[in-house]
């Protein structure tokens, strides 16, 4: 599931700001699936530029630009089912 945080969520967007958004997944997907497959897709995406993974952070995170549009996509895994 995701869920935009940050100044989108609070309606306190600037143009040009990022879209902060939350990836939230299964106890079962990993960090590997999400700089795995995750990445892998976006960087076969034809409106996927500037693509940065941060796979060492603390919160995992990719970001983006989508269509011209920034975006910072972070990981976060349920604890359980």
């Amino acid at each position: 599931e995701m869920f935009i945080s940050g100044s989108h969520r609070l309606g306190v967007r600037d143009i040009g700001a990022d879209i902060d958004t939350v990836c939230v997944a299964p106890n079962f997907c990993t960090r590997e699936h999400f700089f795995t497959y995750l990445k892998n897709d976006f960087l076969n995406h034809p409106d996927v530029t500037e693509l940065n993974a941060v796979e060492d952070a603390l919160v995992p995170i990719i970001s983006f630009d989508f269509r011209g549009v920034s975006i910072d996509l972070l990981f976060a895994r349920l604890a359980a089912n």
